[in-house]
């Protein structure tokens, strides 16, 4: 084959690009990372590999109470070193432009539902060890808070507990603390709603133990009436007060993040006083069983609500 000067050029870019990229660290390599600049504090970790672009490297940190394993982190050349040695990267040139190299993200799937290690791993990658100083701190934040909406939770958020205490160091502010209070288990899909829920008035308040923690829910007394929601965009909402018939729609993120909700929900047309309501699953099943709140649709009516399980 004959070898241009430009396939000769390309050739030797490319042993050029390739020399140096993956020689600093190696999978497995014990190193020391920076955990704190001010004071300067070192931890021991390991090694996973070098980010794409040789710019950074990806590190399993030491093991804690929430990454037993230890968490997976990208840092900079000059913020990782041999143990006991100096920075080997530090001063060296980049042989690759630095816009081609992928950015830092935390090695968690983004999809199910997500944990209290991959919220804090979330929060650590994104606002770093000065959390209050960062200047994107508020739009983190919404951000997070959209991504547990979307996706989530596998925990039932307690607001007093060793989790409790590590999100204190971000501010566990409401726009995160509600979408984890409000979305534990998979979001509601639409045809999730279909059939007929009983409809119960609200009770006193009683201590329920599940896994050997106690919760606080509200005690159902007798029936008030059923809601019917059919398949073909049709209900029949059945109340003390009459019997309703109308349409239903699907619900915008927009009315369902009112009460921080995420996943689908419904909204029906014209329901018991003339106004619509919107339906959304409950963020705890309940002693009956699989459950929706039924609210009033308007933001501020939002607080009038029914309480549903499925029948």
């Amino acid at each position: 084959m004959k070898v241009t000067t430009v396939t000769r050029a390309l050739l030797l870019l490319g042993l050029t690009i390739g020399a140096g990229a993956d020689d600093i660290y190696s999978p497995g390599d014990a190193i020391e990372y920076k955990a704190e600049r001010s004071p300067e504090k070192w931890e021991p970790g390991t090694v996973v590999r070098m980010a794409p672009g040789g710019t950074q490297v990806i590190v399993r940190e030491k093991p804690t109470q929430f990454f037993p394993e230890g968490n997976q982190r990208a840092y900079a050349l000059d913020e990782v070193r041999r143990r006991g040695g100096a920075v080997p990267g530090a001063a060296r040139p980049a042989t690759v432009d630095p816009a081609a190299s992928a950015p830092a993200v935390n090695a968690t799937a983004e999809a199910g539902l997500m944990s209290q290690e991959e919220i804090l791993a979330y929060l650590q990658s994104h606002l770093g060890d000065q959390p209050f100083q960062h200047p994107a701190r508020e739009k983190v934040l919404k951000d997070l808070g959209r991504k547990i909406m979307q996706r989530g939770v596998d925990f039932r958020y307690q607001a007093i507990g060793a989790f409790s205490n590590a999100l204190g160091k971000f501010g566990a502010v409401s726009t995160i603390t509600f979408p984890m209070a409000e979305n534990y288990g998979p979001p509601a899909q639409a045809d999730w709603y279909r059939g007929t829920w009983d409809i119960l008035k609200v009770g006193a308040t009683v201590e329920v133990t599940r896994n050997r923690r106690i919760y606080q829910q509200q005690e159902m007394a007798a029936k008030a009436g059923s809601l019917t929601i059919e398949g073909g965009g049709r209900y029949l909402w059945s109340s003390p007060s009459g019997t309703f018939e109308g349409r239903w729609r699907a619900a915008t993120p927009q009315e369902l993040a009112v009460s921080y909700k995420g996943g689908a929900g419904v909204v029906l047309q014209r329901g018991k006083s003339g106004t619509d309501w919107i339906v959304f699953k409950r963020d705890t099943e309940g002693q009956n069983g699989e459950g929706v709140l039924i609210a009033g649709l308007d933001p501020d009516a939002r607080p009038t609500r029914e309480y549903a399980w499925r029948r």
